[in-house]
Parts: structure tokens; sequence; C-alpha cells
């Protein structure tokens, strides 16, 4: 099955006017604070950080990586100063101390994140990534107009699914 289609993405032209739309039942959603310029095309980046306690063993590796990515996307924006490189970044787990899907950069333009640090970043519990997935792609699916791009990016050590 295509996770575009399952999650109600459509081709460009294929919307209708009298369409309903789902209604999120986890009440996850991301901002949209900034005001969108006349024929403005947005390059929205979700990045979903596995923070299950099995990340543990990797963690120093994974925030580098995360931090890699972000900086990736900062060289682009410079490079391309044009583009609209908004940053969504949300980590998982399972543990009971906070919600299981966590947003660490609610939708910010590239130039106002600075890099995650160590104390934003506590592997703990077990890893739900699917519903962080589905969550995410899901909430950040509200803000995505037609002719915008969308990337995302899971960083995962691929192991235990709850």
């Amino acid at each position: 099955m295509n996770i575009m289609n399952y999650l109600g993405f459509k081709k460009k032209g294929a919307e209708t006017q009298n369409e309903p739309k789902e209604e999120n039942k986890f009440n996850f959603q991301f901002s949209d604070k900034y005001t969108r310029e006349e024929d403005e095309t947005r390059i929205y980046n979700l990045i979903i950080l596995d923070e299950s306690g099995s990340m543990d063993s990797i963690r120093e590796q994974a925030l580098s990586g995360a931090n890699e990515t972000l900086q990736t996307i900062r060289t682009a924006q410079q490079e391309n100063p044009d583009d609209h490189q908004m940053i969504s970044f949300v980590t998982f787990d399972t543990g009971a101390r906070r919600p299981f899907v966590r947003t660490i950069i609610d939708t910010e333009k590239i130039e106002n994140v600075k890099d995650l640090t160590p104390d934003q970043y506590q592997p703990y519990g077990g890893t739900p990534l699917y519903d962080a997935m589905g969550l995410s792609i899901t909430a950040l699916k509200e803000l995505v107009k037609e002719g915008d791009h969308v990337l995302v990016t899971v960083i995962t050590d691929g192991f235990e699914n709850s």
C-alpha cells in the first residue's frame, strides 16, 4: 500500500472543495505560525527520532546524526535563499514520564533552529515507531499546501516496535 495515499495525501489537482477533513483523534498537531507569502512554496522537513531505551547505547551517534540533518537543511537554505525550509522534529518512546510522541521543534524556520542538546534527548521506554510516524505525518499534512514539498527523516536503531 502507498503510505501517502493511506495518509490521505492527494496528487496536485485531485482535491475537492467539499471533501471532509479527517479528525485527529490524538489531538497531535503542528503549528502554522508563519504567514505564508503569496505563491510561497515551502519545504517541510519532518524529523522523527527514536527516543526509546534501546537507543541509549547509540545516544551520541543519534544526536549527532539529528544535528547533521539540521545542518544539511541549513546549508540547503543558504544555497537556495528563495526556499522556505521548515522544520518539525519529534521524538518517540512509550515511557510514562512524557507523551509517547513529543514535539521538540514545532514547524520552525530553519534559520531559527538550534542544534539539539543532550538534555533534549533522553532515551527511555519502548518503541512506538509506527504510531509516531502516523501521528506526525498526519499532523504535518494539515499544513502542506499544493506545490509544497515534504521530506521525512526517521532515525532509529530498528529494534522492537511496540
